[in-house]
């Protein structure tokens, strides 16, 4: 990465921003869907095969493409290495890679360090809500790849943008969401396009050809992955479903709104100001690569840190005054370039570094112990309760990871099997149907959250279980209650590890 022409000062302001980002991404471990994908990768490196079906739950027909398979094993290799902590590390590697790509690629667009600090940090920092140990951290970090690249082609075309093949080669095995190097692509050629129209593109005929190209092998290697075109038609599929019922109930799968996340409408119009404001020298490409991320995020919530991610690598260029401050000379600018430091540092430290903070620590590895039904997991291991389980939705991730072979969860966050999906509702609001599709299912125990994380809704199926006489609560944790069929354990047992009912009611 240049630091040319930037003072020591500026550069302290990056490498301690580059550290706070690290120190606060490697984090515990909190996703829901980190666990089928951990418990995916010990089964693809023990069989030595693929995944095609659901294979861990009740609905073993279910076809399920693991478009992240190169993910999966990633991550089991880092908790094989290191446990949990291991797990937190690499994702905080991960996503200081991503740090690194974006502001690489805003300093070869010429962007002053300090533009880059004032700029690029914040929108980093506001990617923060998807820190998860998820696939998607690899499509943020190859976003972030094809930006660099591209930015450093169109400063000098250079052979370097063969590159991008081989990227798109690891982003198809690692996430389905490199269809978006399609998008950056189409923004790239049309925006680079149209300039040349004009007279104005950094390109020559013979570059553009190549950057043409280049887009079509792209798609080729797009295909090069253990399900080739399967995995286009799967996403394709998914991505209509939208509306259907289990994207209904996941909210980053909703359109954005400005309830629930203000900063991207505040972001849009800051932007849209900047841009204004520069309207001399916006370049298309830039244009349609902001505007399509915006797009995105506005028509779903997963989508908006690609939004912030093109802030990060488009916008330093743009920040004009800041630019200027930075090319002053003598004694009075370098005082000049230290106050605004200092004042850009208590910035960013309040608005952005102290929440990051505040809910992840620094370097505060290893497992969210709390966010998952750990003890209860291992109640019903030590116990060797029978099976099959019915499970909250979003723990079935965690017991597939630590309960397979010896028992088949109900359903999970990674299951897009839509009649699993309906029945596993149906059993969880209680309908008058509930105790049926257990039968229909041979549940003979439920583990289940005492209430819902996100409003504190206690889930009416609790209420049903507490008032029927074929089930027995047997567990209490912090979080978690588990309900056993009284007919499919012995007595003696089930007299000593009933629980008494206001145990209940305490673990909600």
């Amino acid at each position: 990465m240049s630091l040319h022409g930037s003072s020591k000062w500026d550069q302290c302001l990056l490498f301690l921003g580059l550290l706070v980002l690290w120190g606060t991404a490697s984090s515990e471990v909190h996703s829901f869907d980190i666990f089928w994908q951990l418990q995916s990768g010990r089964h693809m490196l023990e069989t030595g095969s693929f995944l095609y079906r659901d294979t861990f739950s009740l609905a073993p027909d279910v076809l399920r493409l693991e478009h992240c398979w190169l993910h999966d094993i990633l991550f089991f290799l880092a908790y094989s290495a290191g446990g949990y902590a291991g797990v937190s590390l690499l994702k905080g590697g991960v996503l200081l890679a991503v740090a690194v790509s974006a502001v690489w690629a805003a300093r070869r667009r010429h962007a002053p360090v300090f533009a880059v600090v004032a700029m690029a940090f914040p929108a980093l920092f506001l990617t923060r809500g998807a820190w998860l140990e998820r696939p998607q951290l690899w499509s943020f970090l190859l976003f972030a790849g094809f930006l660099l690249v591209l930015e450093n082609y169109r400063q000098k075309s250079s052979a370097q943008i063969w590159l991008l093949p081989l990227l798109m080669l690891l982003w198809s095995n690692l996430h389905a969401g490199s269809i978006l190097a399609f998008a950056v692509l189409a923004a790239y050629l049309i925006g680079e396009g149209c300039e040349m129209l004009r007279g104005k593109s950094s390109l020559s005929g013979r570059a553009y050809l190549r950057l043409i190209a280049v887009f079509l092998v792209v798609g080729v290697a797009a295909l090069l992955t253990p399900y080739g075109s399967q995995l286009l038609q799967f996403s394709s599929s998914l991505a209509s479903s939208a509306g259907s019922l289990i994207q209904a109930y996941n909210l980053d799968w909703q359109p954005t709104t400005f309830a629930r996340e203000p900063e991207f409408y505040w972001g849009l119009g800051g932007v849209g100001g900047l841009l204004l404001l520069n309207w001399k020298r916006v370049s298309l490409s830039d244009l349609l690569l902001l505007a399509g991320t915006a797009l995105m995020g506005w028509k779903m919530g997963r989508h908006v840190p690609f939004f912030w991610l093109a802030c990060a690598v488009v916008l330093p260029s743009y920040v004009g005054m800041l630019g200027r401050l930075t090319a002053l000379e003598g004694a009075m600018a370098i005082r000049l370039r230290k106050f605004a430091g200092l004042v850009l540092v208590g910035i960013l430290g309040l608005g952005f570094v102290k929440p990051a903070i505040a809910e992840n620590g620094f370097f505060r590895v290893g497992l969210r112990s709390w966010h998952y039904p750990v003890k209860a997991a291992q109640f019903i291991h030590e116990n060797r309760l029978p099976g099959n389980l019915y499970n909250t939705y979003d723990w079935g991730g965690y017991l597939m990871w630590s309960l397979y072979p010896e028992y088949r969860v109900f359903w999970d966050g990674r299951s897009n099997s839509e009649q699993m999906f309906d029945l596993g509702i149906r059993i969880m609001r209680g309908d008058s149907d509930w105790q049926r599709l257990l039968d229909r299912f041979d549940v003979k125990v439920v583990i289940t959250k005492a209430c819902t994380m996100d409003t504190g809704q206690r889930y009416p199926l609790i209420d049903r279980l507490r008032s029927s006489p074929r089930w027995a609560p047997v567990f209490a944790g912090q979080s978690a209650l588990v309900f056993v069929r009284r007919d499919a354990v012995d007595a003696g047992w089930l007299e000593s590890h009933h629980i008494a009912d206001g145990r209940i009611d305490e673990t909600i």
